[in-house]
């Protein structure tokens, strides 16, 4: 940084040293997929995303397309609040499948303005996922299994109907 000394003149910057405590290193990675479809049952998580600028999307009629779903491997639960939350960290692993998205359901298209933090909110193992802050605990199993899935599919392309934008 540039200062100025006592008498008003501009001195030689010095060069600071230190560990850079800023570096992110990604844990693990996966591919990008082509969006995010949830529930209509969850508003509130639409409404956040909406909070943060991300377009989304409602389906105007019902829709059978490929996915990729998180299957539970493992929930671990925080002992102690951290600004009123129990946070919730998730193992998964994906498993293709074929749903039917009925009438109502939101989208999410990856390729957006904002599309870079979509999958921080929507990939239910990412540090700031909606699942992490709570937003999904009544709508996921206690416990990993078989049949234990997060009702966040993964868009393997475009839903290929009609939807209304969510303002």
């Amino acid at each position: 940084m540039v200062q100025r000394d006592d008498e008003g003149e501009w001195m030689e910057p010095e060069l600071v040293t230190g560990e850079n405590r800023t570096l992110y290193v990604p844990t693990r990675t996966r591919a990008l997929p082509y969006g995010y479809a949830f529930d209509a049952r969850l508003d509130d998580v639409a409404h956040f995303l909406r909070r943060h600028g991300i377009q989304v999307e409602k389906l105007r009629e019902e829709v059978t397309v490929p996915v990729e779903r998180y299957r539970i491997v493992e929930i671990t639960w925080a002992d102690q609040p951290y600004q009123n939350h129990l946070m919730a960290d998730l193992e998964v692993e994906l498993v293709p499948d074929e749903i039917t998205l009925p009438e109502g359901s939101y989208v999410v298209r990856n390729r957006q303005h904002e599309g870079r933090m979509i999958p921080q909110l929507l990939e239910p193992d990412a540090v700031d996922s909606v699942t992490r802050w709570n937003f999904l605990d009544h709508s996921i199993p206690r416990s990993g299994g078989e049949n234990a899935f997060v009702p966040i599919y993964r868009l393997q392309g475009p839903v290929g109907v009609s939807t209304l934008l969510v303002p």
